[in-house]
């Protein structure tokens, strides 16, 4: 297993107990038969040259046996033994039906063979049949060789699960595929876990938001769409006035409470592509796509603070935060995404300033017009 930098950071093995089958070979009716190729070896070597004999769907048994060389019972005791999902396909029907699962197949997706016999492993897609990794599987599948590549697949009840699957042809004599064997394995608690480190390297622990790193490349990309379109781009900086007085009055949980449902608020009112981010602290920055003109800008920065500046019940009190709110916009005020966020910046602390000197407890977005 590689991590983010394509370093080997982790070995997975697969171990099976081959001493039946050492025993059935030195027997004499078995004398004659090759000892079959251990699971992790059809996964991995594309070129087996094996003697393939003419089977049918209803009879998978004897096909194994033709596929491995030996008798059936033994090749059983391998495949029922491993905890890996296996499959074999039949590549002389174009659809590649199935002929074989085995028992870990059957726990992993909810299937039984009788259920899968016939059919092509895309029925374990179900609805999602535009994935990243179909992309390899179909052109390993046309260029006859192996390929290994994660597919989210559905079990029979419907839950979703990640199936990172290893695909190998099997050769006659002659060096045609007529078989493929599949290895799965159930990675969901790997790739659940990938994403979780990936959201956590790009959002703020606390809040859920988008944290710097991510709010320079989604502001870098709003620009390059802004640019294309001639519409402005609205950065939002905004520092809450009365967090201190929230953690002094009222303790730090109730302070971290506050800063969540701020965040939560701030989520909600952007739209899809839009982004909004906890720089740290009290501060936070919004950024507002389409914009059509500075009129425009102010009123959504108005709404913005009106909904900032709801009430909030925590621990049976009622908080009311305020904000300052500072706006840059592009391309007056900026060209790229270091000089809107100071422009935005300094417009907040221009903001915070005049609500002191006034006096006023709330902030009133008409001071920065």
């Amino acid at each position: 297993f590689r991590g983010a930098d394509g370093q080997i950071i982790e070995w997975y093995g697969c171990a099976e107990d081959i001493s039946e089958l050492k025993q059935l070979r030195q027997a004499s009716q078995f004398a004659a038969a090759p000892l079959p190729l251990p699971v992790a070896s059809l996964a991995r070597q594309p070129e087996v040259q094996v003697s393939i004999q003419q089977t049918t769907e209803n009879d998978p048994a004897a096909a194994i046996a033709s596929l491995l060389g030996s008798d059936w019972s033994g090749a059983r005791h391998i495949f029922e033994s491993v905890a890996n999902g296996i499959t074999i396909s039949d590549v002389s029907n174009p659809e590649m039906p199935l002929i074989y699962v085995n028992s870990a197949f059957e726990k992993l997706t909810g299937y039984v063979l009788d259920e899968v016999r016939g059919r092509n492993c895309r029925f374990l897609q179900a609805g999602e049949r535009v994935q990243p990794g179909l992309a390899s599987l179909r052109q390993a599948l046309i260029e006859r060789r192996d390929v290994r590549t994660v597919l989210k697949n559905f079990k029979k009840d419907g839950t979703a699960f990640w199936n990172e699957l290893y695909l190998s042809p099997i050769r006659n004599r002659a060096g045609d595929v007529t078989h493929y064997v599949g290895i799965q394995n159930d990675v969901t608690k790997r790739i659940e876990l990938e994403a979780k480190l990936a959201h956590t390297a790009q959002h703020d622990m606390l809040t859920g938001l988008a944290n710097r790193g991510l709010l320079m490349d989604r502001l870098a990309q709003a620009l390059s769409r802004a640019e294309r379109s001639g519409r402005l781009v609205a950065v939002l900086f905004l520092d809450l006035d009365n967090l201190k007085t929230v953690n002094d009055v009222n303790g730090h949980d109730a302070g971290d409470l506050f800063l969540k449902v701020v965040g939560q608020r701030l989520a909600s009112a952007v739209r899809k592509y839009e982004t909004a981010a906890r720089l740290g602290g009290d501060e936070f920055v919004v950024v507002l796509e389409d914009i059509q003109d500075e009129e425009d800008a102010s009123q959504i920065r108005q709404r913005v603070a009106a909904e900032v500046q709801q009430p909030i019940w925590i621990s049976q009190e009622t908080l009311y935060p305020t904000a300052s709110i500072g706006m840059a916009l592009y391309p007056q005020d900026g060209q790229t995404p270091a000089e809107l966020l100071r422009v935005a910046d300094m417009a907040m602390y221009v903001a915070k300033s005049a609500s002191k000197q006034k006096g006023q407890a709330t902030f009133n977005a008409e001071w920065l017009q």
